[in-house]
């Protein structure tokens, strides 16, 4: 391997990752160092994908697709909610409990279909209704007015 390359590798968040144990001798130094390097490798990665989302975006052909989760991201507060009560009652014990039986292909499976199902309520809800209901109540409670 070229000097080059694993200047390069180092220099990266990730890089660095590998790296510091080889260059880092004492454990509380490296202690530290490891969860400063994983959170810039958090936020490098986070960064990446923030700016891959916005410049798919502009793609006319993908604009079209995407446009189509619109109602999705109208209602993220009643969604996030709803996938953890949902998601909950699949997997913990006073629920289903299939924590114990579905493996990683399986709870993405089982994650994709929840996100078709509330995909398609998003969708029809939105067509009655301005807002999600999380969100109407959130409006109505930052809204409040304390008269004497």
């Amino acid at each position: 391997m070229s000097n080059q390359f694993i200047l390069l590798q180092i220099i990266t968040p990730n890089g660095l990752k590998i790296y510091l144990p080889d260059i880092i001798a004492r454990k509380a130094t490296m202690n530290s160092l490891s969860i400063i390097v994983t959170s810039w490798s958090n936020c490098a990665f986070m960064i990446i994908l923030v700016s891959t989302f916005l410049l798919l975006y502009q793609k006319k052909s993908l604009n079209n697709f995407l446009e189509k989760l619109i109602p999705f991201g109208k209602m993220s507060l009643t969604n996030y909610i709803m996938q953890s009560i949902v998601g909950s009652f699949i997997y913990y014990r006073y629920g289903l409990g299939l924590v114990e039986y579905t493996g990683a292909t399986y709870c993405l499976l089982i994650g994709i279909v929840l996100f078709v199902l509330q995909l398609a309520f998003c969708t029809w809800w939105l067509k009655t209704h301005k807002q999600g209901p999380m969100e109407y109540i959130w409006h109505k409670a930052t809204w409040i007015s304390f008269r004497k």
